[in-house]
């Protein structure tokens, strides 16, 4: 079925027509200029205007040297043999440390990490699970202003082999700095925490071990020899705790 013109369609029924006419959508070719006229094309100036500001508000969301831990995100730096290093600024670090439960850092398995305190770093190039794990253990801010005993030797046990009641109870009233966190030396700004050394003899001094796996094993190692002095009844209660205390803290980073 084709449509009438309109010319015919006068000459057949003008009443009709004229119907036709008035119900008819008037205009619609006017309306379908004005909608050509409104649909104009994007500029391309405007259009890239758009991609940038849709980039940078993608830029603002990316990761990828970046890491959320908790609820902060931290900057991740290259680090040697093309690893990735996870810069962890203490005062946003410290707020994070509450959040995170022990095994944390089971997510963030090849990563390494450092603590930045004050420009000070700590635990350079360690394994960020192993930093993340031992968190709770880092007061960096009340650590800075305590002293602690440097260069001082307690002699535990006397020449006869009994114990040497004054020089083990001002090691007992010292064993709270085990791993208190000072700065390494007056040349560089790096940190390390403090650690019991002992010669096996009765002796024990503390010094200062950047590598957390070195203090551990060596505060380890020389409070089980101060255990065993402990052990002997000579030895009050009291004291005997701070170094049960103390050894079940620190051997507490290998259980499972």
């Amino acid at each position: 079925v084709s449509p009438l013109p309109r010319e015919i369609l006068q000459k057949i029924s003008p009443v009709l027509a004229s119907r036709l006419l008035a119900i008819a959508p008037s205009g619609r070719k006017e309306e379908r200029q004005g909608a050509r006229k409104t649909s104009k094309r994007i500029p391309e100036s405007s259009r890239s205007a758009a991609v940038q500001n849709g980039a940078d508000a993608s830029a603002s969301r990316d990761f990828t040297n970046q890491i959320k831990i908790g609820s902060q995100v931290f900057d991740i730096k290259p680090a040697a043999g093309k690893r990735k290093k996870v810069m962890l600024d203490w005062a946003k670090f410290k707020l994070v440390i509450p959040e995170l439960d022990r095994d944390a850092g089971e997510a963030f398995k090849g990563l390494l990490g450092c603590v930045n305190f004050n420009g000070y770093l700590l635990l350079d190039n360690e394994k960020l699970a192993t930093i993340l794990k031992i968190s709770s253990w880092l007061s960096l801010d009340a650590d800075f202003t305590k002293s602690w005993p440097r260069g001082k030797n307690f002699e535990t046990v006397n020449q006869d082999g009994s114990v040497n009641a004054e020089g083990f109870q001002n090691l007992a009233n010292h064993l709270h700095h085990v791993f208190q966190v000072v700065p390494a030396n007056k040349k560089e700004k790096s940190l390390g925490f403090v650690t019991l050394f002992t010669d096996g003899n009765g002796n024990f001094w503390f010094k200062i071990s950047r590598g957390f796996h070195t203090a551990l094993n060596e505060s380890l190692s020389s409070l089980e020899s101060l255990a065993d002095i402990a052990s002997k009844d000579s030895v009050p209660v009291q004291e005997r705790e701070k170094v049960g205390a103390l050894y079940r803290r620190l051997s507490a980073f290998f259980d499972e």
